[in-house]
C-alpha cells in the first residue's frame, strides 16, 4: 500500500508508514486489500459463487442433485406406463411363435398370418373379461364358433373368404370390446 505522505510502498497489514510513520486508516487499508492480487482473487471468488448460485437456479439443480427427486423421475415414468398403457384397457392380439399378428390402424383389423391349420390366439383382454365370443363372417352368413374361457385360450381356425369377431364378454353376459381378426 502507498503512503498518502511520503508516497513509499509498505506492506499491506502495516497499521504506519515504515518511512514516515504516518499511521494507516482502517479504509486506507481496506481500499488497498481490494486492489491488490488477494482483493481481486476474493473479488473473483465472490463473483463465481453468485454465478454458480444463479447457474444452480437456472438449470434447477438444487432439485435436480436431490437423491429423493432423482428416484422419482426414474420410477415415475414406469408407474405411468403401467397405469396409462392399453394393458389393462384394449383387447389385442400378441404375436406369439405359432403366428405373426398385424394391426392396421386404418381398418381397425387384425390379420394373422400362420403356417397352421389352427391358430392358438393369445390375448390381452379388458379387466372384467370372463369369455371371449368368436364368431365367424362370411359375405352371406354368420356363425358363431365358440365361447373361450381366457384362463383356457382361444383355438380358432385359420380360414379365409371371412374373418372373426371376437368379442370380450363379463359372466352377466355385457359386451366390453371387439376386435376383427382375418386369418391369412
Amino acid at each position: 500500500m502507498t503512503c498518502k505522505k511520503c508516497n513509499s510502498e509498505n506492506l499491506l497489514k502495516a497499521a504506519y508508514c515504515h518511512n514516515c510513520g504516518n499511521p494507516f486508516t482502517e479504509q486506507e487499508r481496506e481500499d488497498a486489500r481490494k486492489k491488490s492480487l488477494v482483493g481481486v482473487l476474493e473479488t473473483a471468488d465472490k463473483a463465481k459463487e453468485k454465478a454458480d448460485k444463479i447457474s444452480d437456479i437456472l438449470s434447477m439443480k438444487f432439485i435436480t442433485d436431490n437423491i429423493f427427486v432423482r428416484l422419482a423421475l426414474i420410477v415415475l415414468p414406469f408407474v405411468f406406463t403401467m397405469l396409462l398403457s392399453s394393458g389393462g384397457r384394449d383387447m389385442r392380439i400378441v404375436d406369439s411363435d405359432e403366428y405373426k399378428a398385424y394391426y392396421n390402424t386404418t381398418t381397425q383389423e387384425y390379420f394373422v398370418d400362420t403356417d397352421y391349420g389352427t391358430v392358438n390366439l393369445v390375448l390381452y383382454v379388458p379387466k372384467d373379461t370372463s369369455f371371449v365370443k368368436t364368431v365367424f363372417t362370411t359375405s352371406n352368413s354368420t356363425s358363431h364358433t365358440g365361447n373361450y374361457d381366457i384362463s383356457t385360450g382361444i383355438s380358432i381356425p385359420a380360414r379365409s373368404g371371412g374373418y372373426y369377431t371376437l368379442t370380450a364378454m363379463t359372466a352377466d353376459g355385457t359386451e366390453l370390446q371387439s376386435i376383427v381378426v382375418y386369418t391369412v
